[in-house]
């Protein structure tokens, strides 16, 4: 981050504050800003130091992201949905609103000679933030235009609210992330309350999609596509009215044909579909090689140096097949144009030819 302080980027932002933190004492204020670090902590875990600067707001923070833009989305939902989750365990829990925006950044440093961050593209996402309800996320005009043409669907994980003007009397169009699979009913639905049509659908499944369900199946995206794979997923439950169902729809989202068939047959259901009756004796498959996720990690780190933030995808799809280590460094050496650079990897990897 050093090296970039002094220049002025394009970066997407997220703003989220905690609603009622000044009605609360001031030990329960402390209290919640503790879990709130610990959700954002976990939620950009992932996302490399160099790609990420957090911001503390008082009552809540903003968080620029320097590399892939769909980060910002994963993350303020992400956190959102878990402040959501723990509402419904703990009466005496907070929640958020936040808004995203693409804009216009300063990178500096504050008296501190810590890095910080100033500008017209942090103003704007407070001000989207400002717009949101309770345990909404909105996002502007700019980070929508940018994310929905980043992959297949994603247009469709918004709702145009319209122009609202701030306290300033500037104008912003602003658009709303559609709910997730918690509030099945929200995204087919203007004013957020189920449709007859919204409640039938949802309560004609002959199986009812589960959160464990929907989430394993994000997982799985996620491994293909990235963090978007969760978002995805989130916005087809309303629509799917199986797991089958669900597979079929996200599978989409997958541009390697290859890739989408493996996916779809890591459908529960369709790996358990066959009757005994049917099943024909087979050799046992070979055994799946174990790799623990220290070592998926290290190997992550040292191709970031070569694919930055991508690393981390190829690492896990790699590793769903890979033999053992050295094929996996094989694997992922593909990736790397650079001849040089592929080498470089290799050795790093303690794997030679």
């Amino acid at each position: 981050m050093a090296e970039r302080t002094g220049r002025t980027v394009i970066c997407s932002i997220v703003f989220m504050d905690i609603v009622g933190a000044s009605k609360v004492p001031t030990n329960q204020q402390l209290e919640w800003k503790d879990r709130l670090n610990r959700l954002v902590a976990d939620a950009i875990a992932d996302i490399a130091e160099a790609d990420r600067l957090v911001l503390d707001t008082g009552d809540g923070m903003a968080l620029c992201f320097l590399g892939d833009p769909e980060d910002a989305l994963f993350v303020g939902t992400a956190v959102n949905e878990a402040c959501a989750g723990m509402a419904d365990e703990d009466m005496e829990a907070f929640q958020l609103r936040t808004g995203i925006n693409l804009g216009p950044v300063k990178l500096v440093s504050d008296l501190t000679g810590r890095p910080n961050a100033i500008g017209d593209g942090i103003n704007v996402a407070e001000r989207i933030m400002s717009f949101a309800d309770q345990g909404e996320v909105l996002v502007s005009r700019s980070y929508y235009e940018v994310v929905a043409r980043l992959r297949l669907d994603n247009e469709q994980l918004f709702r145009f609210l319209g122009t609202k003007t701030d306290k300033h009397i500037r104008k912003h169009q602003v658009y709303a992330y559609v709910q997730s699979y918690d509030d099945p009913a929200r995204a087919g639905s203007e004013d957020g309350k189920e449709t007859a049509e919204a409640i039938a659908a949802h309560t004609a499944r002959p199986e009812p999609i589960t959160r464990e369900s929907a989430t394993m199946a994000a997982e799985r995206l996620s491994t293909y596509i990235g963090p978007l794979g969760k978002v995805i997923v989130q916005r087809a439950v309303p629509s799917a009215a199986s797991v089958d169902e669900l597979y079929n729809i996200v599978s989409a989202a997958i541009p390697d044909k290859a890739d989408r068939a493996l996916f779809l047959e890591e459908t529960p259901r369709r790996k358990t579909a066959a009757s005994p009756r049917d099943a024909q004796p087979t050799e046992p498959p070979p055994e799946e090689p174990s790799f623990t996720d220290e070592q998926l990690k290290q190997v992550e780190t040292i191709l970031a140096k070569h694919l930055g933030p991508l690393a981390g995808i190829l690492v896990k799809k790699a590793a769903r097949t890979a033999r053992d280590r050295a094929d996996l460094a094989r694997r992922l050496a593909d990736h790397i144009e650079n001849p040089e650079a592929r080498l470089a990897f290799l050795n790093a990897m303690g794997v030679t030819g």
